[in-house]
């Protein structure tokens, strides 16, 4: 058992991807997860999850479960002063004057091939789009991951219109966030969305995945699409295109605060509880 100074950790799980996507992880990689479950809520006194969406996944994996849970939705803190000019932006990047961004790392679960098909047929009906990936160009999971997009890419003809920029600078990916024409996540699974909270910052719209948990993140300036449909997908992007959405001016120190309150919220119930 664990030396009961340490039952006091609160355990975080991020989310069950291992669960809904078990063909993504080796046998090993899904032993290890579990184990890690079940070590957490036996022998110790508390869970923090970041979504309502995860701690639901909790309750169905494991039942039984004893310990106590706890839901703290964690917020974005950046400088987004003194970022990039657009000009700039696109002189150093050679990007095109408009563009839609997707800053997600290239996990096969981050769900990328969907956008590039569905960027060819937004460009066989007619119209024009230009997308910008960016972020660590690795999966353990399979190192070819990349390489295969790309080459998709150049298969469909799609050279001009996506943009591979790989990892980058926090300052530049703010920028890029910023400038954008909408932010796209089209994740097949998510915790809590990094890039969703990111964008929330500068009240940008997006173009998310039908995830629970992004139902739950997302309150304002978003408009969802079926994760397994290029066709879904293209035809709501050529839509935000052609008609450029109306955007509402997010207060996102809300959030912050939120995030403050939870966590505290969150010790102050362990404390009183040892008491």
């Amino acid at each position: 058992p664990v030396n009961s100074n340490f039952r006091k950790t609160i355990c975080w799980i991020p989310d069950f991807q291992d669960k809904h996507l078990p063909e993504l992880f080796s046998e090993n990689e899904l032993e290890v997860r579990t184990k890690q479950h079940i070590d957490y809520q036996t022998n110790y006194d508390d869970i923090v999850f970041s979504s309502q969406a995860a701690l639901a996944d909790f309750e169905t994996f494991y039942p039984d479960a004893k310990v106590a849970t706890h839901v703290v939705r964690f917020a974005s803190f950046n400088n987004i002063e003194n970022l990039m000019s657009k000009d700039s932006l696109i002189e150093k990047y050679n990007l095109p004057e408009s563009y839609v961004y997707c800053p997600n790392q290239f996990w096969i679960h981050k769900n990328h091939k969907v956008v590039i098909d569905a960027v060819a047929k937004v460009i066989d009906s007619g119209i024009n789009v230009n997308v910008v990936f960016s972020g660590k160009e690795h999966d353990h999971r399979n190192p070819n991951h990349v390489n295969e997009l790309k080459k998709r890419v150049e298969i469909l003809g799609l050279s001009e219109n996506i943009h591979f920029l790989g990892f980058l600078p926090r300052e530049d990916q703010l920028s890029l966030m910023k400038n954008a024409s909408f932010i796209m996540q089209p994740s097949l699974f998510e915790g809590w969305s990094t890039v969703i909270e990111d964008a929330k910052v500068f009240s940008k719209f997006i173009l998310a995945s039908d995830l629970p948990v992004h139902s739950e993140q997302l309150e304002e300036n978003y408009l969802l699409f079926k994760r397994d449909s290029s066709e879904d997908l293209a035809i709501k992007m050529a839509s935000l295109i052609q008609s450029p959405p109306k955007v509402v001016d997010i207060n996102y120190s809300i959030y912050q605060k939120r995030f403050a309150l939870d966590f505290i919220s969150m010790v102050d119930t362990i404390k009183r509880r040892g008491n």
